[in-house]
């Protein structure tokens, strides 16, 4: 039977449709690199379980949430950790085969990381290609029951804090400290109240409100920490410490100021890492890690911070010792330089110390603004008030006026202001210190007689914005990033008449 010319046409088309369907490497499905990219991202962002190109070592389509249940349980420790995972040319293809290197970097610590390889294969079924996923996906090593372990050895310093001559303020000193072995107390009560009168000899603000429970929930030979003392405290102590039921001690050193009170506030302090801070860093600390709390301590701890010997094993089982496949030696914490002077700090210090409320001074080099001294009260302060409190500047801010009055050329230093007793603005009233009262006298005067209702009489001479201009032209208000955070100031514009004044 002949076909018609029109309908041989429509013949022709359909046969090469259905040609180019038949024709082997002409899919849309991703190829073997778009698959490896895909694992790659996946296992770096921890979102294996969105895979879908994945198949079991006997080629099976393998689902995302097995691989990663199967990949959790392989890595142990190292779970909550995000390598960098990446794949090497050449990608060898053998029919429905492929094979290529994966790279797999570990971020252990900020200056640790765990580099290795691994061959990879890929299986294509039908038209579709897939990792083979397996336990040597994850390490060449590893087998389904393995597990990884991730151990940690403290072996090196905290960086030291350094003064601006570059000496240390902050460094490692010698501290005892003192802990209980449960087993051997025979009156926790009165273990308690013994250590209590003892410690608070040399440090009346230390409690340990929680120290009864955490002895009743140690094992009987736990050594249970109580308090860590400076060695030369521990000293004038260590006759009534030594005779309380269970005490033992530890020599250790901590990176400390030459004193528990020297500029404390800024430098902060150390101490054992919190769950919080845990849990805002996975993986990067162990329980006991020492961490800085507060100050410069905590605003640099990266830096200051010792990074601890590291060693990854496959676990040990039954018949089977653990296997190391990683190892890398301690490394002691950098050194922070701040622009202190020592001798200035401490004398900043000692004129503070009669002050009985909360107080604080700032000693700078006229010469370059260097910080000489940050001083808070009393006894080294709780907050660095130095840097961060809010006061109102009071007579200072006279210069900032009459700074801007005389740029404006609202006034000169002869323009007669004058000083009255009282000055009532917008229904506030000012008034002078002692009641001073200079009657019609030149700027001049006012200012340096401090008048303030000369200078409330003057401020609105700078329009709704011209005392924040002058301020900021100052720097006050600018962010003068000085390694640590600081108010600088705010002089608010647009202001009544009163709140300029």
């Amino acid at each position: 039977m002949s076909v018609p010319r029109r309908d041989r046409r429509l013949v022709l088309v359909g046969l090469v449709v259905l040609a180019s369907t038949l024709l082997p490497g002409c899919s849309d499905r991703p190829g073997p690199e778009a698959v490896l990219h895909g694992f790659s991202t996946a296992w770096s962002k921890g979102e294996l379980r969105f895979s879908r190109q994945l198949a079991d070592e006997r080629g099976r389509a393998l689902d995302g949430e097995a691989a990663r249940r199967q990949l959790t349980g392989l890595l142990g420790d190292l779970k909550d950790l995000r390598p960098v995972v990446g794949f090497q040319d050449p990608i060898e293809q053998d029919g429905d085969d492929a094979t290529a290197t994966l790279t797999v970097a570990w971020p252990l610590a900020a200056k640790v990381r765990w580099d290795y390889e691994v061959p990879v294969r890929l299986r294509r079924t039908g038209d579709v290609w897939r990792i083979v996923f397996g336990p040597t996906t994850v390490h060449p090593d590893l087998t389904a029951s393995d597990r990884l372990t991730l151990q940690r050895t403290a072996g090196a310093a905290r960086g030291a804090i350094l003064d601006g001559a570059g000496q240390p303020i902050v460094t490692q000193r010698p501290v005892v400290v003192v802990g209980f072995q449960p087993s051997a107390i025979r009156d926790l009560t009165l273990a308690m109240a013994q250590l209590k009168v003892e410690v608070n000899t040399v440090e009346p603000a230390v409690a340990f409100p929680d120290l009864p429970d955490r002895i009743k929930a140690a094992k009987p030979d736990a050594f249970v920490e109580a308090v860590t003392l400076r060695r030369d405290k521990y000293l004038k102590i260590r006759a009534g410490l030594q005779s309380i039921d269970g005490t033992r001690f530890r020599e250790e050193t901590r990176s400390l100021a030459p004193t528990a009170t020297f500029a404390r506030a800024l430098l902060g302090v150390t101490g054992e890492v919190t769950r919080e801070i845990m849990e805002k860093n996975p993986g990067t600390y162990q329980v006991g890690d020492r961490v800085g709390l507060s100050g410069v301590q905590h605003r640099y701890d990266g830096r200051l911070r010792a990074t601890p010997a590291m060693r990854v094993d496959i676990a040990a089982v039954p018949g089977r010792p653990a296997r190391t496949l990683f190892t890398s030696d301690a490394i002691p914490g950098d050194t922070v330089r701040t622009t202190l002077d020592q001798a200035v700090q401490t004398a900043a210090e000692r004129a503070l110390a009669g002050q009985s409320g909360r107080s604080a001074l700032v000693a700078m080099h006229t010469g370059d603004g260097a910080l000489l001294a940050v001083a808070n009260g009393p006894d080294g302060g709780q907050q660095n008030l130095a840097l961060l409190a809010r006061v109102p500047p009071g007579s200072t801010f006279k210069m900032v006026t009459a700074l801007g009055v005389l740029a404006a050329e609202a006034a000169t230093a002869e323009t007669i202001v004058p000083c009255p007793r009282t000055l009532t603005v917008d229904g506030r009233t000012f008034t002078n210190a002692h009641g001073m009262a200079l009657g019609d006298v030149p700027l001049r005067v006012d200012f340096a007689r401090s008048c303030n209702t000369a200078f409330a009489a003057l401020a609105p001479r700078l329009g709704a914005d011209g005392l924040a201009r002058t301020a900021e032209s100052l720097g006050i208000g600018k962010d003068w990033e000085i390694g640590m955070e600081a108010f600088w100031g705010q002089v608010s514009s647009g202001g009544s008449a009163t709140e300029r004044g």
